[in-house]
């Protein structure tokens, strides 16, 4: 129902929201002051961003029609990549530890987490591909920059 996505402002990134219905090209609700990575949105219109430094990013919610942006500080960093589960319950992310990106599943209502990797390898940019199945790149067994896509199965 909403499409978020960063555009370019002059060599840095700002977030806009968009309704595909409308004729309108967006608005932005995340400005290149935050420095943003990476977005996701709900079906609310509310967005996920990782934003911040490259070396230690943090996620950040910007509820639709509200000015600014909330740090989630219940979100340990530096954390990268948010995917929404098409249910909305739950938050992908990659989570670096141990100089290696993990990936981990956060659900809204509890917070309860749950680590899905742990080799000291990479796991990042997940993607659900059902309530159940995530996809995501990684470096495991191949060496850092030569990815590939696998998948998890995660519990519920």
């Amino acid at each position: 129902r909403w499409l978020a996505f960063i555009r370019d402002d002059r060599g840095s990134g700002t977030v806009w929201l968009s309704n595909p219905d409308s004729r309108s090209e967006g608005e932005e609700v995340l400005s290149s002051v935050y420095k943003p990575l990476d977005v996701a949105v709900t079906d609310d219109g509310d967005v996920i961003a990782a934003a911040g430094q490259v070396s230690d990013p943090h996620l950040l919610l910007v509820r639709r029609g509200s000015q600014g942006a909330v740090e989630l500080p219940s979100f340990p960093h530096p954390a990268r990549y948010p995917s929404i589960s098409p249910d909305g319950k739950r938050l992908a992310f990659s989570r670096r530890d141990g100089g290696s990106w993990h990936l981990v599943v956060r659900a809204f209502a509890t917070g309860f987490e749950q680590q899905l990797t742990h080799a000291s390898c990479n796991a990042i940019t997940p993607s659900w591909m059902n309530d159940q199945t995530l996809l995501y790149a990684t470096d495991c067994g191949r060496g850092v920059g030569l990815s590939t896509i696998a998948q998890v199965r995660v519990p519920n």
